[in-house]
């Protein structure tokens, strides 16, 4: 199969797992930054990690002729005017040379439109990604019941890995011929074939919410049959402190109560865990939202404590193997499945241990 050649701008941290496990009609040919701190550096630096082999260039225009396609990052602009200029000077470029563009950033409705015409008269495609999949209607109250093993994955604090994860995860069940569908509130799913982008929460109040969520699920499994579901979880599952508290849990609490997981993988940051800490958020999980935690995979993020608190958690990244040997002991010492799921070893480890929770038995799921 040819793949389609790919240039990503502007590449943040968000798209690394774009890049570790690519979608399988993409080959990355370049990635751009739209400032000068990433470049001609491997991208690999912005969160310590192995390297990639993959470094940052400011030359869109040079992005532009080497690729097939353009595909614009989910980026906010709102506060940036600079940059919403730059990126629709890259799209109308782009269009000109009849590149296809794939839009993750949001953008005006006038702008949207007049994109979609300049791909018309220059014979390209325009993709505006910003729509969520549209929930299916049910009867209010109707009986579900979900044919395939479902995994939540949650998290400690805001890009703990998760997404990465639920993609790893779906492309090594591919290998054992399992078909696994992600559905998470991230806009990149699009890329990938039978993943969904979806909104779970939008306010219309808890019983409400449950009930959308149970028919949003469950019109996908009966479109597309899968042999398992993977719901990456779009807040962290629960607040962090007193002064970090997210949205209490709410969303994780919402979903919880329409479907129920089979298996439960939560990501948290490194220096956090603990064999009291593993053995209270587990009789937490247990009570707040009816299930156990199976596996836990420490981040190689640790708190900041230089930033004064805000909203969300401010992290840094420590090095591999540091959380390696901090994985392989917490392990040792609690019995629990604690594992540093970016290591390749580890989550093969993991994935065994899954696999024969989930599939490896011989009278079926009942």
């Amino acid at each position: 199969m040819n793949k389609e050649k790919v240039c990503i701008v502007p590449f943040t941290k968000k798209e690394i797992p774009l890049l570790t496990c690519t979608p399988d009609r993409y080959e990355i040919s370049s990635i751009v930054s739209a400032g000068m701190e990433l470049k001609w550096k491997d991208i690999s630096f912005l969160t310590n990690r192995r390297k990639l082999g993959f470094t940052a260039s400011t030359d869109w225009r040079k992005g532009i002729q080497e690729c097939d396609t353009v595909i614009i990052t989910d980026i906010g602009t709102e506060k940036e005017r600079r940059l919403g200029n730059f990126l629709c000077e890259v799209i109308g470029q782009a269009l000109s040379n009849k590149k296809k563009v794939i839009c993750f950033a949001e953008l005006e409705k006038t702008r949207e439109q007049e994109f979609k015409t300049l791909a018309q008269q220059n014979g390209s495609t325009f993709t505006y990604s910003c729509k969520p999949y549209e929930k299916q209607e049910k009867t209010r109250f109707e009986k579900i019941r979900f044919q395939a093993p479902v995994i939540c994955l949650g998290e400690m604090t805001q890009e703990c890995d998760g997404y990465e994860i639920s993609l790893k995860l779906m492309k090594r069940l591919k290998q054992d011929n399992l078909r696994g569908i992600i559905i998470s509130e991230n806009k990149y799913n699009v890329l990938y074939e039978h993943q969904y982008f979806s909104q779970f929460y939008n306010g219309n109040g808890l019983e409400h919410s449950v009930e959308e969520v149970k028919a949003l699920i469950n019109g996908i499994e009966e479109e597309e049959k899968p042999d398992v579901i993977i719901l990456k979880l779009p807040w962290p599952m629960t607040a962090l402190d007193h002064s970090i508290t997210y949205d209490y849990g709410v969303h994780a609490f919402i979903i919880s109560q329409a479907v129920h997981a089979d298996y439960c993988i939560y990501c948290g940051l490194s220096e956090m865990f603990s064999e009291d800490f593993i053995s209270n958020i587990n009789e937490h999980f247990k009570h707040k939202f009816g299930y156990s935690i199976d596996a836990f995979h420490i981040s190689k993020q640790i708190m900041d404590i230089v930033y004064e608190p805000q909203e969300k958690a401010e992290t840094i990244y420590i090095p591999l193997n540091k959380v390696d040997e901090e994985a392989r002991t917490m392990r040792k010492k609690t019995g629990n499945m604690v594992y540093q799921l970016l290591n390749e070893n580890e989550f093969e480890l993991f994935y065994q241990g899954l696999k024969k929770e989930l599939f490896d038995f011989s009278y079926g799921r009942i």
